[in-house]
């Protein structure tokens, strides 16, 4: 018996999509170019998916998605809720800060540092 592809969904430009580890992707880079690339893991711990550059450079690098330096290029777009993968798993993205963390923030902010 085939193990099931773990299938994930996002929002891109608004509108849910979903996709798996092979994925094709875009990656815009420091350079302001879009790069071709494809994730490779996903892993559950951090919420991150890890990225590699498939043309030149070979580069390797872990980010949550969305983002917006990312693009998906492989995916399934949902049209309809009906459409969607119950299964699908929505990733953890960056650790949402407590209230009291937001707070100290915007106290920095406004002390300008």
């Amino acid at each position: 018996e085939e193990e099931e592809e773990d299938v994930f969904t996002i929002k891109q430009n608004g509108v849910p999509i979903e996709f798996v580890v092979g994925a094709k992707v875009e990656v815009l880079y420091d350079d302001q170019e879009w790069y071709p690339g494809e994730i490779c893991s996903y892993t559950e711990t951090t919420g991150k998916f890890r990225f590699k550059l498939t043309e030149g450079s070979n580069t390797r690098f872990a980010e949550w998605l969305p983002n917006d330096d990312i693009r998906l290029v492989g995916y399934k777009e949902i049209k309809d809720p009906s459409e969607a993968n119950p299964n699908a798993i929505t990733p953890g993205g960056p650790p949402v800060k407590t209230k009291l963390e937001q707070e100290v923030d915007a106290e920095q902010k406004a002390d300008g540092k």
